[in-house]
């Protein structure tokens, strides 16, 4: 009895231990820097517009910037980062989003 008992703790245990490892590797899983809508200048739409180092840096302070500003934040960095852009990535970025806004459907 005892040792039914035993097995029955020790069981409970390894899938409590497991479980919450399993929780806690999701959770170290997750990006430590995540930007809005995509605009990440190393793997969204910016990724493709030949980033000058000096213009990630701004465009990654601007979006810090405006990270808690719900849709308002959105519009800020739009604009913000259009400043910080060449006119021919500008409308490279125009292209790409409305390409998107097609798929879409807007």
């Amino acid at each position: 009895m005892k040792i039914i008992m035993f097995k029955k703790i020790a069981v409970g245990s390894v899938l409590a231990i497991s479980t919450c490892l399993a929780m806690v590797g999701q959770a170290n899983a997750a990006p430590s820097n995540p930007t809005h809508y995509g605009m990440d200048v190393n793997n969204g739409p910016l990724s493709k517009l030949n980033l000058t180092k000096k213009q990630k840096s701004q465009i990654q302070a601007i979006q810090k910037s405006n990270h808690n500003n719900g849709k308002n934040g959105y519009k800020n960095n739009h604009a913000a980062i259009s400043k910080v852009l060449t006119v021919s990535q500008r409308n490279q970025l125009e292209k790409m989003r409305a390409g998107n806004r097609a798929k879409r459907g807007q």
